[in-house]
């Protein structure tokens, strides 16, 4: 980076410029919503209507008699719930005494039990669940069992169908191919060879001398190559006499 030549211009005391702002925009609607804003406000400094009737004193008193008896209702009940148990309970009986027994039984439980398992119980089976479990031999009763089914012999047919179309066209191509041209048939396939090269000639011989755009120059290859190309062909069919070929 070069410095910059010094200069007595840059030294002098350059002129304060005093930029003026523009006034404050104050809305001339201001003072009525400053005006709305304190009755608003004025309206809400109490919770509920600004004039609530006061209770009277016997109103007050009422008030206070119904919750403490609310409130000694709520105490008794507990103090007669934690009182100890009153009643007493039966002594415990003597070894002395007469007791109760129960009538006692010859059955031997015990052989009862065994022979209880032992004996051969009818198994209950849910025929749902045993048929889909796949142990009852359903599939082997059905008339199809055994078969082909039919989309597989369809298929079949489909495919047997297929290669006999592609062999008729095959043998078709076989017969077609290595088809001899007939003299009536070349003279008429030359002539028209000629026309169209003469065609192309007198198309060439219009051109102008000088080819110097893009779209001259393309234009005369284009016609050089199938004048060329017709060329080859006349020169194939004027050859030998017999000309075969395949469709």
């Amino acid at each position: 980076m070069f410095a910059t030549k010094e200069s007595i211009y840059t030294h002098l005391p350059k002129p304060v410029v005093h930029v003026e702002k523009p006034p404050l925009y104050a809305s001339k609607f201001r003072p009525t919503v400053i005006l709305e804003r304190k009755l608003n406000k004025d309206a809400m400094k109490t919770m509920g209507p600004p004039k609530v009737e006061v209770q009277s004193k016997q109103q007050q008193k009422n008030n206070k008699d119904a919750k403490d008896l609310k409130l000694l209702k709520k105490n008794q009940h507990l103090r007669e719930a934690s009182k100890p148990c009153t009643v007493k309970k039966p002594a415990v009986p003597r070894r002395t005494d007469n007791h109760v027994t129960a009538s006692t039984s010859k059955q031997n439980f015990v052989k009862k039990n065994v022979a209880e398992q032992v004996k051969p119980r009818a198994n209950h089976i849910n025929k749902n669940i045993h048929e889909k479990s796949g142990l009852v031999p359903k599939y082997v009763k059905k008339k199809s069992y055994g078969k082909v089914p039919e989309y597989v012999l369809q298929r079949i047919e489909d495919r047997r169908a297929q290669e006999e179309s592609a062999t008729r066209a095959k043998q078709l191509k076989e017969e077609s191919a290595n088809k001899q041209l007939s003299e009536e048939e070349r003279q008429t396939t030359l002539n028209g060879l000629k026309r169209n090269w003469d065609k192309l000639h007198a198309e060439f011989q219009g051109l102008p001398f000088v080819q110097d755009t893009p779209s001259r120059k393309a234009k005369r290859a284009k016609i050089d190559k199938e004048m060329d190309q017709l060329e080859h062909y006349i020169k194939l069919i004027e050859g030998p006499k017999k000309i075969s070929f395949t469709k």
